[in-house]
């Protein structure tokens, strides 16, 4: 079970993410120099929403969790396992109604009623450390991967979108990416490809789903024992595509309030343009961090061959 599950009083997985004190500050219309202010009174906050949900809430040996650092691809995840796992009908109003942020749903003071009531097997989705979830859980894992220097730059336009700070690609590099802060890529991503309680994990890597989507589906439905048609695939192939899940942002997007025109949330889909917006110097450092780090786990991560230096 998740730690915060076992029965014990326990910080909620995922709340202290950059992403969801974003959404705190804006939910409570922080600017400026209230920032600091709100940031003190987070924990508070936290602290009275996730006990509350972590007293209702009940986990299953079949739960699943879609577990990625942020902006790594997991809504086309959460909606490829989606489609996997039933008819792909599209008549939920978010995907969250479908596939849940627990996070979410407790700092937005949301009771754990209906997420209890959803059939087996559910899919969470989780920005979580690794070592949030309790060493002997049953659950399983879909870990997405994606290059550190493209998390930056989505990551960048994601905190634009906010309003928040304006905050330039070295500031979201250096607070978020580089192994020396709290919660960064290079840190979140080791943990999970290390896997050291031996979690039943898949890793799927983004640039594996863009350059090969249907080998990168069936190795996931694999996973989840689902069989896939032709006919499936071309469902699943339409519907998880990038104009499509434009075309529908409403339902993949930041949900109705939050207080900000947010309709950019589904920005590209495409891979690369992190190692153009950094600099000479950052590529550099990006690169002698991953080989200190991550280069003898490359292989668990992605199955393709490939002389590239980043998996």
């Amino acid at each position: 079970m998740c730690m915060f599950y076992s029965g014990r009083a326990r910080v909620l997985p995922g709340f202290f993410t950059p992403d969801m004190n974003i959404k705190l500050k804006v939910l409570t219309g922080a600017e400026g120099l209230l920032n600091k202010a709100i940031d003190r009174c987070t924990a508070a906050l936290v602290s009275v929403r996730e006990q509350r949900y972590l007293e209702q809430f009940v986990s299953r040996e079949s739960d699943i969790y879609i577990s990625t650092f942020l902006r790594s691809g997991t809504t086309w995840v959460q909606m490829i396992v989606y489609q996997l796992l039933t008819d792909g009908n599209m008549r939920f109003n978010h995907i969250y109604d479908v596939s849940p942020w627990l996070s979410n749903e407790a700092v937005l003071g949301h009771s754990a009623d209906r997420v209890n009531a959803l059939a087996s097997p559910r899919v969470f989705k989780s920005h979580d450390p690794y070592d949030k979830f309790d060493p002997n859980n049953k659950f399983r894992f879909i870990h997405v991967v994606r290059d550190g220097r493209d998390v930056a730059l989505s990551l960048l336009h994601h905190r634009r979108n906010y309003n928040d700070v304006d905050e330039s690609i070295t500031d979201v590099f250096n607070e978020f990416i580089l192994p020396d802060s709290d919660y960064n890529w290079f840190g979140h991503t080791k943990e999970w490809m290390e896997n050291r309680h031996g979690f039943n994990i898949i890793h799927v890597h983004y640039e594996d789903l863009l350059s090969d989507f249907e080998n990168s589906v069936l190795r996931i439905a694999g996973f989840l024992n689902v069989k896939v048609s032709e006919r499936d695939m071309k469902r699943i192939t339409e519907r998880c595509s990038f104009e499509f899940m434009k075309k529908h942002e409403d339902k993949f997007g930041e949900q109705q309030g939050i207080q900000r025109v947010y309709n950019q949330f589904i920005r590209k889909g495409v891979s690369g343009g992190g190692k153009d917006a950094l600099s000479e110097e950052q590529n550099e450092l990006f690169a002698r961090c991953f080989h200190e780090q991550l280069y003898g786990l490359r292989n668990s991560v992605s199955q393709r061959e490939s002389k590239e230096l980043m998996f």
